[in-house]
């Protein structure tokens, strides 16, 4: 009975000492590439930026990644800091506000009255690798609409997509690329805005 006693109080102190490994926290860098100084594209028009909508992974601070075509898997000690959807929704509204296109551009919280509403739905984000674990790469499509708010007229619809690869077979080369991708979107998507002529 000691004898019982003596290895159960044993693989009780290995598990007390046993070390979890930290978990890694990253985020959605939010573009901060200045705009010109050209003038205000619509000097009288306010944008208000809906809520980003997507599927259910990406309202998870869950990392998640993809092997071959039909296999996903998570990230054991990496996750993102705040949800995708939540990061792609504040870099939209931190790039539109250094663009300097609108007059003013609203949140999703303002009690503001816009003059349009851009609407964004996250189709993918997430990085890949192949079945053998020796290429990866990160892919970003996100599809915009911009909508008068007085009529919900359908101003103009676009769908970017960008394919990034990555510089580490790791999480944090799969960020480093995530984020490379939508600031690329984010780019063409001020690109877009500053040709619907019929705000």
């Amino acid at each position: 009975m000691q004898y019982i006693f003596l290895v159960i109080i044993g693989l009780l102190s290995i598990g007390c000492t046993t070390k979890v490994a930290p978990i890694t926290n990253y985020t959605i860098a939010y573009t901060t590439r200045s705009a010109n100084n050209s003038p205000v594209v619509y000097p009288d028009t306010t944008i208000k930026v809906a809520q980003t909508q997507s599927s259910a992974l990406l309202v998870s601070t869950k990392m998640r990644y993809m092997q071959g075509a039909y296999k996903g898997y998570t990230y054991n000690n990496s996750a993102w800091m705040i949800a995708p959807a939540d990061g792609v929704y504040r870099a939209i509204v931190t790039k539109l506000q250094n663009a300097r296109i609108f007059k003013q551009v609203a949140t999703r919280y303002s009690k503001v009255l816009p003059d349009v509403v851009l609407q964004s739905s996250v189709e993918e984000f997430m990085q890949h690798y192949d079945n053998e674990l020796q290429h990866s790469y990160a892919r970003v499509s996100i599809t915009f609409e911009l909508i008068k708010s007085d009529s919900l007229r359908v101003i103009g619809t676009k769908t970017f997509t960008k394919e990034v690869k990555v510089h580490s077979l790791d999480a944090q080369g799969g960020v480093e690329a995530l984020n490379k991708a939508l600031e690329d979107i984010l780019d063409e998507m001020v690109v877009w805005l500053k040709k619907q002529n019929r705000l």
